[in-house]
């Protein structure tokens, strides 16, 4: 379960970049996780609360948005999404790692990142809540 690593490391750059900033608490984490980064949701999820127990980010809500993968292809020039086939049989979709339109091994430009894309504090200006 290569989420909780995953978790792990963003949990710790946020905590790390929140040692910058005044605040009472932190609201939300929005994440983005590419499509060919193959990291369950509720794993995710279930890493977060458990790494987030005993720091800053406790009780915060966790937003996990989905983006998809860009390809490059060199011998058409394609650059755009991957086909992706769901077989019945391993109850599961996948990705061809060919290009759509001639079938040439593809250069993957995007979908394999897992990054934070915002982190929503509650702070304190002139005694009110913002």
């Amino acid at each position: 379960m290569h989420e909780i690593s995953v978790m792990g490391q963003l949990i710790k750059a946020i905590l790390e970049k929140l040692n910058e900033y005044e605040f009472k608490e932190v609201q939300e984490v929005e994440i983005s996780v590419g499509e060919l980064a193959f990291l369950a949701e509720d794993q995710l999820r279930f890493a977060f609360e458990v790494l987030t127990e005993d720091t800053a980010l406790r009780g915060a809500g966790l937003v996990i948005k989905s983006s998809k993968s860009i390809v490059k292809c060199e011998n058409c020039r394609y650059e755009g999404p991957l086909n992706v086939e769901d077989d019945p049989k391993y109850h599961i979709a996948f990705p061809i790692f060919a290009c759509p339109k001639c079938n040439s091994p593809v250069e993957v430009i995007k979908g394999r990142e897992c990054e934070v894309t915002n982190v929503r504090l509650t702070i304190e200006q002139d005694g009110k809540e913002k």
